[in-house]
């Protein structure tokens, strides 16, 4: 992500490839995105407080979300996992192991310069 978007935004290149993932087929793309000297770019999702991509932010707000309310969402949402025993046990081993590990050690609502709480 780094060399693929941060670099490239940071020294003003108006085309930018990124790659696209499609959940559905579980296949990546690559797309031409174009991005003008005037553009305010909004970079949305998870982790992304990184300390390696820290310095490529102008400002970043967190969005404080109850966890109860993520896992609901999030279990009720990705039905193209499979069923909701599946989807649990996914997300059991692999995001919210990752996601505890991110706020101990990240801890993005210290760092953020805004935290929403919703």
């Amino acid at each position: 992500m780094t060399a693929a978007l941060f670099e490239p935004l940071s020294i003003g290149c108006d085309n930018i490839q990124l790659d696209f993932y499609d959940k559905f087929t579980d296949t990546t793309s690559t797309n031409l995105v174009n991005v003008t000297s005037d553009s305010v770019v909004l970079i949305e999702g998870i982790f992304l407080q990184r300390q390696e991509w820290k310095g490529f932010y102008s400002f970043v707000i967190y969005l404080d979300c109850p966890w109860e309310l993520r896992y609901e969402r999030v279990l009720n949402r990705d039905l193209y996992i499979g069923k909701y025993e599946e989807r649990l046990t996914k997300y059991q081993r692999r995001y919210w192991l990752a996601e505890n590990h991110y706020m101990e050690n990240v801890k993005p609502t210290m760092i953020a310069d805004l935290v929403y709480n919703s």
